[in-house]
């Protein structure tokens, strides 16, 4: 629902102290429209705001957060990509993306058999 949606963000915004301002420098979107996000006056906030305030927070917390990144997390990710590669696969910009990857592997693999062939 659009509404909780509204709340966590605000929620977001209050609990760490991040201003209507920082959210504007870091995105496309006014310090006011985002001030009147957070002070629950836009009762019917743009889907396409939401977003972007969704994304700068995501961003924010990635990358205070990243040191806590760890094999474990790296371990799950790689069991759910293994779990619904079929899905995945369905996707044109994973599709995309993954045959980018094996193409630039199979380039420095062939980089390297050329050059350890050299004498």
């Amino acid at each position: 629902m659009k509404s909780d949606r509204i709340e966590k963000i605000v929620n977001m915004l209050i609990d760490n102290k991040i201003t209507a301002y920082e959210v504007a420098q870091n995105t496309s979107l006014t310090a006011f429209a985002v001030q009147k996000i957070k002070d629950r006056e836009s009762k019917n906030p743009r889907t396409s705001s939401l977003d972007e305030i969704e994304v700068f927070l995501q961003n924010k917390f990635s990358i205070k957060n990243n040191s806590q990144l760890n094999n474990t997390n790296i371990s799950k990710l790689a069991i759910d990509v293994y779990k619904n590669w079929d899905e995945l696969m369905k996707e044109d910009i994973f599709k995309e993306k993954i045959q980018n990857l094996v193409k630039d592997e199979l380039i420095i693999k062939l980089q390297e058999m050329i050059n350890n062939k050299k004498p």
